[in-house]
């Protein structure tokens, strides 16, 4: 049976042998999953590599935090890509949508500079 998913978040509950992370178990974190065979990420427990594990942002639920991996990176990513100048516009369509909504959150919030730049919602 093959198990969906990208994105997770949840507690960690162990690591495996030899892993080195500030990390520890009971934390609340999400990672990003290769879903192969039965073990993506709307499996109930999943094991990934810990390159693939963040701690969850304060005040996040699960749900909120396994959103970020892949839709927040992904929208972080295509705004660096751009290199929107101050002043400039973007247009972003579907922002209803997880990734829309992270793209003009991240420009509306002090990540970038005062000004950069101006969204426009479709």
């Amino acid at each position: 049976m093959r198990v969906p998913g990208m994105d997770a978040a949840g507690v960690l509950e162990e690591f495996g042998d030899g892993v080195e992370t500030d990390l520890a178990v009971g934390d609340h974190v999400m990672a990003v999953v290769a879903p192969t065979g039965a073990h993506g990420a709307y499996s109930d427990h999943i094991a990934v590599p810990i390159e693939s594990v963040a701690r969850a942002p304060h005040g996040f639920d699960h749900q909120e935090a396994a959103t970020l991996p892949m839709n927040g990176l992904t929208a972080r990513l295509a705004l660096d890509t751009l290199g929107l100048e101050k002043g400039s516009v973007l247009a972003v369509t579907g922002a209803a949508g997880t990734m829309g909504g992270y793209a003009e959150a991240t420009t509306s919030r002090s990540s970038y500079e005062s000004g950069t730049p101006t969204v426009c919602l479709a």
